[in-house]
């Protein structure tokens, strides 16, 4: 047993963590750096950072360097992490300004300024940096839509046409054919 610890601990943290992966078969694997520390999935890192923000006690500022670090890796996946980010000088958590019941992150600038930040927001950039293969554009429709037929459904995002419409229609092939 020894010599495996000893040649684990030879091993590159790269390699090692490659090994761990391919041979417990991690089907979906979300590794994020929270004190040199991986994860195996989403919601594991996910779970660590809620609870996180659970720990403290609202209106205190995040007592450990590990957890701020990791708070502010997070906040750089926000879509307005290039704003959020500049001139930060604390992360607090304290309660939402619409729901007291509820945590919120709290960022606090340089200039005494607060604002609220949803974790939501951060954890969704995350896991759209993490699937990085999905397609993306228009027309991309989410993997639980499936289009069916039904009443009042029509395929290829025709319209219905209401008698109006059709009327004016008719009006301005009228007025084209007599010119």
């Amino acid at each position: 047993m020894e010599a495996v610890v000893s040649c684990a601990n030879a091993m590159p943290r790269a390699l090692l963590l490659d090994w761990f992966y391919k041979r417990f078969a991690v089907s979906w694997m979300a590794v994020a750096m929270k004190a040199a520390i991986t994860y195996a999935s989403f919601m594991t890192l996910k779970n660590s950072l809620v609870e996180v923000l659970l720990e403290q006690e609202p209106g205190m500022h995040l007592r450990f360097q590990d957890d701020e670090e990791a708070m502010k890796a997070l906040l750089s996946y926000h879509p307005e992490a290039d704003r959020l980010l500049e001139d930060l000088v604390a992360i607090k958590v304290d309660c939402s300004p619409v729901d007291d019941d509820t945590r919120c992150l709290w960022v606090i600038k340089f200039d005494g300024y607060e604002e609220d930040v949803s974790l939501q927001a951060c954890f969704e950039g995350l896991e759209k940096a993490l699937h990085l293969d999905a397609p993306q554009g228009e027309g991309v429709r989410p993997r639980h839509f499936v289009p069916r037929l039904g009443p009042g459904r029509w395929r290829n995002d025709v319209q219905r046409e209401t008698a109006f419409q059709r009327a004016e229609r008719e009006e301005t092939l009228g007025i084209t054919a007599n010119k």
